[in-house]
């Protein structure tokens, strides 16, 4: 009997990790435990052994929740469209959002926030499971592990940020293109991009993966989303068409555009923007300063750069049938990096693909490594400081070179992929 209930137990322990190839995924949760912990043992040390100020004893922004309040604070001082402000700089649908949550909370600040807060964490953990619900349990609490308590999502967690919204579209995006839903894929895409303009990036997964018409039509549902939705955004909301007719409608345009040019000045064209990013010039500057590779003068053609190489990479992608998950990684690793500044919680548009990736086999080590990659990317480093600035620290720098280093490892595995498929091909008999 007892020895029954050994075989019984190990036929369960199985059942829930048959997709972890050799505990990979076990391996990759020490990855990050290992990180998480290392950052709150540092941030221990400095804050209650050497009493060091902020930020050294902290790896969050000193105002908490503060990417929610601001914006709530001032949409409702300003009501609605037509002013200039850092709080009002976000593209129409992220106000739509933000209104229906107002108006579901009774205008309550803190019950905003938290149901603000509850999209991301308990939306994104509904799909998690239900994408994951057949491959056990353990394996369900692992990518919860890596996922939603990740740095990007505990930065959000600490700041508030509209992010998380968007990392719960892009993460429900991510199992629609699995599951080849192209038509919710592009609103739900089509949404994100309404509200932040940058998950536009997106539409190159279609590109990348659909025969060249299915995949136009993609992307022109994907547009129409974006502008349907923002379109509806400036007609509904307060001080647009409906308070003010067109007027109120180039109003709103024009003062998002003077809010856009502010927060250029401080975060793209000063130091500020180094503090908590990860783009690859916010690692330059962190490094060499703001004046080695100015964002004003190189800010356009790193991502032009950076662009270019992500249509090629996904053009060979395509010809060597890659993975939907690597393909997806690709253009988040991008979308933080090509652009002159990105904050920490934009990281969660590597979640998608570590979702994605519970269902590949892994055989390739190649794959591997990216998956080790992107844990790795998602944690916390607040160490190795370089410089006077206290703020620039690994998590800046070292966040940057990972997210290039998982675009040259991608290179490596489309042409080792491309390179077995001609190998292959020759060996086949002629006919």
């Amino acid at each position: 009997m007892g020895m029954e209930r050994v075989v019984q137990s190990g036929d369960k322990l199985n059942t829930y990790f048959k997709r972890v190839p050799n505990y990979l995924w076990f391996y990759l949760f020490f990855i990050w435990f290992f990180f998480t912990a290392l950052a709150v043992s540092i941030n221990y040390y400095h804050g209650f052994v050497k009493e060091s100020p902020y930020p050294l004893n902290s790896i969050f922004p000193a105002m908490k929740f503060g990417d929610f309040y601001g914006p709530m604070t001032q949409w409702l001082e300003f009501d609605g469209f037509g002013k200039s402000g850092f709080g009002v700089m976000y593209f129409p649908a992220s106000y739509l959002m933000l209104s229906v949550i107002l108006h579901i909370t009774d205008f309550s600040s803190s019950g905003s926030l938290q149901l603000s807060l509850l999209i991301w964490f308990l939306g994104s953990s509904v799909v998690v499971w239900l994408f994951l619900r057949r491959n056990g349990f353990l394996q369900f609490l692992i990518l919860l592990c890596l996922i939603i308590l990740s740095y990007p999502s505990i930065f959000i967690f600490a700041t508030g940020n509209f992010e998380g919204w968007i990392g719960f579209l892009l993460i429900l995006a991510g199992v629609l293109a699995y599951t080849g839903k192209w038509n919710y894929f592009a609103v739900v895409v089509g949404f994100a991009g309404a509200m932040k303009g940058v998950p536009l990036i997106f539409i190159l997964l279609p590109m990348s993966m659909l025969v060249f018409k299915s995949a136009i039509f993609v992307a022109f549902k994907t547009f129409f989303a974006t502008l349907a939705i923002t379109t509806f955004s400036l007609v509904i909301l307060p001080g647009g068409y409906l308070d003010n007719g067109f007027q109120g409608v180039r109003a709103a345009i024009s003062g998002i555009a003077t809010s856009q040019e502010k927060y250029v000045d401080l975060m793209v064209n000063s130091i500020a923007g180094v503090h908590y990013g990860h783009s690859f010039l916010n690692a330059v500057h962190a490094l060499f300063g703001m004046n080695f590779l100015p964002s004003q003068e190189w800010g356009p053609i790193v991502f032009a750069a950076l662009m270019l190489s992500l249509v090629v990479l996904l053009i060979l992608q395509k010809m060597a049938g890659t993975e939907t998950w690597i393909r997806f990684l690709s253009i988040g690793a991008i979308a933080c990096s090509a652009v002159p500044t990105s904050t920490d919680y934009k990281l969660v548009y590597l979640a998608p693909a570590l979702l994605l990736a519970v269902k590949s086999e892994l055989t390739c080590k190649y794959a591997r490594t990216l998956l080790g990659f992107t844990v790795f990317a998602m944690a916390p480093k607040p160490w190795f400081y370089v410089g006077p600035d206290p703020f620039a620290n690994a998590s800046v720098y070292l966040t940057a070179f990972t997210l290039l280093a998982i675009i040259f490892v991608s290179y490596l595995q489309v042409f080792n992929s491309l390179n077995k498929k001609k190998i292959t091909s020759s060996r086949l008999p002629s006919k």
